[in-house]
This record gives C-alpha cells, structure tokens and sequence, in this order.
C-alpha cells in the first residue's frame, strides 16, 4: 500500500459512475461512486465519500477523476499491444 498506514481500503473504480455533489446550506460536499454488482445493471454498489469541505471534496474529486483517466489511458495501450 503506497500510504502506508494512513491507507484504510481501496475502491475498483473501473468501470464507475462518479458524480461531486454538493449541499444547499452546508460546507458538506459528497463524491458518489457507483458501479454495477457482479455485472448486473439492476443491483448497484454504492460509495458515498462525505467531505468536511468543498474545497477538499473536490480535491479528492479531481484526484479521482486523474485516477480513472489514467487507467482508461494504460487499459487502452494495453490492448493495442
């Protein structure tokens, strides 16, 4: 695990929704992860990744967002090898 211990789990977000929603009234801002179960597009699994702030969640938003962009980009030089 590249953070050591401040790493607590891991989220496949291959193949994910990702949306940033943000709250009326609030500082509190929520990034939604949802990805199909097991293939199936009537069950979903669902990560809702509150945030103390929006500036944070959208730090982690964007990081996400490079994340999934990254790995689209290996998967495809992959398959064209």
């Amino acid at each position: 695990m590249p953070l050591g211990n401040l790493q607590k789990g891991s989220v496949n977000i291959a193949g994910s929704t990702i949306e940033f929603s943000e709250s009326d009234g609030d500082d509190m801002s929520t990034i939604i992860i949802s990805k199909e179960k097991d293939g199936n597009p009537n069950q979903k699994v669902v990560y809702h990744l509150a945030s103390p702030s929006r500036a944070t969640a959208r730090e982690w938003y964007d990081k996400i967002m490079d994340t999934a962009r990254s790995a689209s980009l290996r998967v495809n030089i992959l398959l064209r090898a």
